[in-house]
């Protein structure tokens, strides 16, 4: 019996030391990259660690994931603004990352329950992805525009852009991309009672 609880004793103790090393070493990498927000004169290393910063906090932190994307659109958008002074491997970083906070704004206003400006943000990150031809973002943004028509209860579109979706996919092999996908598709077909496809 003494030894059970021990081994229980030293398997929490285990668990916790594992948490905490976790929870130091998330804590760690912000404050190192608010240590480069901070002091780099850099714009592209400026916006890979506000990018850096927001996949870490942002689930946890909403508001702050909201300005650390309208940030991260102001300085794509001031770099856009001089293009002929950037090479064109620049232009392309800050339309991506501009892409890329567009998206997550879109994610932030859907969670928000604001599906009009959930989807301007993703109609305007898929015109950039067309733009700059990232395979894999213009399939994300299809599938976040069809999950925003779902939820505003427009199958038809929401199907339409599903299928968009699909098609990349399926051009860059992305399976698990396309399994998650036909979840969604799958889920129209059973609310409209649809079970032959």
């Amino acid at each position: 019996k003494i030894r059970e609880w021990y081994r229980i004793l030293l398997t929490m103790f285990w668990l916790f030391s594992a948490w905490q090393c976790f929870a130091d070493d998330k804590q760690f990498k912000i404050d190192s990259l608010n240590q480069i927000i901070q002091t780099t004169k850099s714009d592209t290393i400026l916006v890979k660690a506000y990018m850096d910063l927001d996949n870490i906090i942002y689930a946890s932190d909403p508001k702050l994931d909201k300005e650390i994307n309208i940030t991260v659109l102001g300085i794509c958008n001031k770099n856009l603004n001089i293009t002929s002074s950037l090479t064109k491997n620049e232009i392309y970083f800050f339309k991506k990352h501009k892409g890329a906070a567009l998206n997550n704004l879109g994610v932030i206003a859907k969670t928000q329950g604001d599906l009009d400006s959930a989807l301007y943000y993703n109609q305007e990150s898929l015109l950039l992805k067309v733009e700059i031809n990232d395979k894999k973002g213009v399939g994300n943004s299809y599938i976040n525009i069809g999950s925003i028509y779902h939820q505003k209860g427009d199958l038809v579109t929401a199907l339409n852009y599903y299928f968009k979706c699909l098609e990349v996919r399926e051009s860059i092999k992305d399976e698990k991309g396309i399994a998650t996908l036909m979840i969604n598709i799958g889920a129209i077909y059973h609310y409209q009672d649809d079970y032959t496809n």
